[in-house]
């Protein structure tokens, strides 16, 4: 009996790791490699995406919001392929190719839009990258409560876009004198914003307009080291002005716009564009 076993045991040891062997090959399990492919087509142009669903501002994305990409697969496996988050959404997908050609790939939204405005998407997949752009309407109403997470600002200047989120938006006194201080970043903290708006009253709440060259506004757009990208100031001969569009006296939350001139790091004068600032004041 103890022969019959000897022989039996290491035979079904044998039987079972084929089996096993075969089901990871077929179903794409933890031996399949990634896989190879592009989202340009022969000529090396990007396939259109097709954007489905609808964006607003402080609405959650649901499973009608996705995008549909072509991807033109060389060698089947594992993919993802992903967006950059932006404005407070992103797409992306993940699975495994088990042929060659041309596949459409459904990359689901995920988050909720900040502001309103039209946004612009990067898409990549095996070393290549591809655009585009998601239009986000404004909400039907505003949230029942805003956190800083839901904070955001962004700006033009010539064809560059700058947008984040706003870390803090506090009032702090100079003397008898209020001023709104606001600071904050983008995703990819390379860049930091800051926004001194000086109010009426140490305890008047922020409304009508504020500029730079009445003194009355600043605007520093900065590098992490505090090297000057664009910067607006009372005397330098640029001028910014502010608009608060809305105040919730309730949750504190402040909508405004601004636009303008500030001047670089060395001086030149440069046009800002389509600034906007949504912020909750603490």
């Amino acid at each position: 009996m103890k022969r019959v076993l000897f022989i039996l045991i290491p035979a079904c040891l044998v039987l079972f790791l084929a089996c096993e062997k075969e089901r990871s090959i077929e179903t794409g399990g933890n031996n399949a490699g990634l896989a190879v492919g592009s989202l340009l087509d022969s000529s090396g142009n990007c396939k259109a995406a097709v954007v489905k669903g609808t964006y607003k501002e402080n609405q959650t994305l649901a499973d009608s919001n996705y995008v549909d990409v072509q991807v033109n697969v060389v060698t089947p496996g594992q993919y993802k392929i992903t967006t950059d988050t932006m404005n407070g959404f992103s797409f992306r997908d993940s699975g495994f190719f088990s042929t060659t050609g041309a596949v459409t790939v459904r990359l689901k939204g995920k988050g909720k839009p900040i502001i309103p405005v039209t946004t612009q998407f990067t898409v990549s997949f095996s070393g290549s990258f591809c655009s585009f752009s998601v239009p986000v309407g404004a909400g039907t109403a505003p949230p029942p409560t805003v956190n800083n997470a839901d904070t955001a600002w962004m700006f033009n200047e010539g064809a560059k876009h700058y947008q984040g989120h706003v870390d803090s938006a506090t009032v702090r006194m100079v003397g008898m004198v209020g001023f709104l201080r606001i600071y904050g970043k983008p995703l990819t903290n390379d860049t930091t914003i800051y926004i001194s708006l000086q109010l009426g009253s140490p305890t008047a709440p922020p409304s009508g307009t504020y500029s730079t060259t009445s003194g009355t506004a600043v605007f520093e757009f900065k590098t992490p080291a505090g090297n000057t990208i664009y910067d607006s100031r009372q005397g330098d001969g640029s001028n910014i002005i502010f608009t608060v569009t809305a105040f919730d006296t309730v949750t504190k939350v402040m909508d405004a716009t601004f636009t303008g001139t500030a001047k670089d790091a060395t001086g030149n004068t440069k046009t800002i564009t389509l600034g906007k600032l949504k912020v909750q004041v603490q």
